[in-house]
């Protein structure tokens, strides 16, 4: 799945969740889940990638994200 283009929407509160949901390797968020459309639960590969992409759209957007 190509998480670039739904990370691309998000707005800034919504990609730092993202990203602090990515990074606490939360693997059953029905926050994430509702996000990218899945019914379910996402792999730690999945969670890096999005972690990954949602830093790469922070730096594109001039966003800083937060480590929590």
């Amino acid at each position: 799945m190509n998480f670039k283009e739904k990370i691309l929407d998000l707005n800034e509160n919504d990609l730092q969740r993202v990203y602090e949901i990515a990074n606490s390797k939360d693997i059953y968020s029905e926050f994430l889940m509702d996000t990218f459309e899945l019914d379910g639960s996402f792999t730690n590969s999945q969670l890096e990638d999005i972690s990954k992409v949602c830093k790469e759209v922070s730096e594109i957007k001039q966003f800083s994200l937060e480590e929590k």
